[in-house]
């Protein structure tokens, strides 16, 4: 490259490609203005001086075109010309659509586009007036070639930087001052690394919840095994990804879209996810203080588990002492049980609409005794809801594993001083 001497300015220089830009431009003998919102344009200017180069650093928001002509200004104060701009500055947050606010929109296409903008315009009187001056916008193949899910705003702004350079670049070329775009494919960055890994976390989470979904044993075990490899919180993984397909197959079942050979299907799948992911969790939280003792079991009636299997886990997890009694529990065993291990909290649950009557009998039966005041009574399970729960003398009620856990220590926060 014949750079040397000339004075270029790269935007989003602190670190990935506007990084390698200055060092490449720097090596070749330019005179760079190295330029970053983050402060590692410091970091940037000093190791090009390291190995020699001329760098100068400045904190540059390109969204602000005041900020922008400054920063312009300076460098012609102190080099004497501006002879190269590389439009770097860019974002890519992922993102789906139908998530996307108004304001993420907004984000990206004021840093990308319009920062683009701000600079071009800042350094053009100065090129124009020596009559030299090469501008490099970078783009993407996002914009010029394919579309990429969850990144429609980063397209936008990508295809919009090279509509801009078509433009400019016929307004300007009469002044000797060359115009073009570059559209990169993926390269990988500390940003876009940071964005993969991020993506593949929620790409791993969403194949969990699908393959409760399809009633896929296979599926649930590979994925998660693939979620534990990649440093997916196994705690995560069963409530963002397992409980999610769940609910999903609650949904669908209580809407007569599916039926009880679906759920089955559904329960198995994720079984067999969580035997793999149950023993990550509770090692997880193997080395935790013991908080409380727990009875939990599925009520008389009821052979369902896979929701109180969750729970306990959960809690387990958490630090809880928990004893489960399994499925089809007399409510005489769930009291028996307490009185033997000086449990804190009694805790019920089922799939089956007839057996809740079962839960507000365990209440009954407590206040025969003379021990209602002794223990926390939790309830919960498909059927159950939050006002139900009240309405029968519960002291708490989750709607799903997490907020069991979450209940479970306000209730002995409040109630038990624990």
């Amino acid at each position: 490259m014949k750079v040397k001497d000339r004075v270029a300015i790269i935007t989003g220089a602190g670190q990935g490609i506007g990084k390698a830009i200055a060092f490449a431009l720097a090596r070749e003998g330019a005179r760079v203005a190295v330029t970053d919102i983050s402060g590692k344009e410091v970091d940037t200017a000093e190791e090009i001086k390291a190995f020699g180069g001329e760098a100068l650093p400045l904190r540059l928001d390109v969204t602000n075109y005041l900020g922008a002509q400054k920063a312009a200004k300076k460098v012609h104060e102190i080099f004497g010309r501006i002879d190269i701009l590389v439009n770097n500055a860019g974002v890519y947050p992922f993102k789906s659509f139908e998530e996307m606010e108004e304001a993420d929109w907004d984000r990206v296409i004021e840093i990308n586009l319009k920062g683009t903008f701000n600079c071009t315009k800042a350094v053009l009187p100065y090129m124009k007036e020596q009559r030299y001056g090469k501008i490099i916008n970078i783009s993407s193949i996002a914009g010029t070639v394919v579309g990429f899910p969850n990144l429609s705003h980063y397209c936008a702004s990508k295809a919009g930087i090279v509509g801009f350079t078509r433009g400019i670049a016929l307004e300007v070329a009469k002044y000797g001052i060359c115009v073009n775009a570059v559209a990169p494919g993926p390269i990988e960055t500390p940003g876009t690394l940071a964005e993969v890994i991020l993506l593949n976390h929620e790409e791993i989470l969403r194949n969990l919840a699908e393959s409760v979904i399809s009633g896929d044993e296979e599926k649930a075990k590979d994925f998660a095994r693939k979620a534990l490899e990649a440093g997916i919180d196994p705690l995560r993984a069963i409530n963002e990804g397992l409980m999610r397909g769940m609910s999903r197959v609650g949904d669908d079942f209580s809407k007569l879209k599916i039926y009880l050979p679906e759920v089955m299907m559904a329960a198995e799948a994720m079984k067999a996810a969580l035997s793999i992911l149950e023993p990550a969790a509770l090692q997880k939280g193997a080395g935790a203080l013991k908080k409380s003792k727990v009875v939990i079991g599925t009520i008389t009636g009821d052979i369902h588990d896979i929701g109180k299997n969750i729970v306990a886990m959960l809690l387990r997890a958490n630090g809880f002492e928990v004893y489960d009694l399994g499925r089809d529990v007399p409510i005489d065993d769930l009291i028996r049980k307490a009185e033997e291990v000086g449990a804190d909290i009694i805790a019920a649950s089922t799939l089956l609409s007839t057996s809740m009557p079962y839960m507000e009998d365990l209440i009954s039966l407590l206040k025969e005794r003379g021990l209602r005041d002794k223990y926390i009574v939790m309830v919960g399970g498909g059927p159950v809801t939050r006002e139900w729960a009240a309405s029968i003398g519960a002291d708490g009620y989750g709607d799903d594993g997490e907020e069991a856990v979450k209940v479970a220590k306000e209730l002995l926060q409040r109630v038990k001083g624990k």
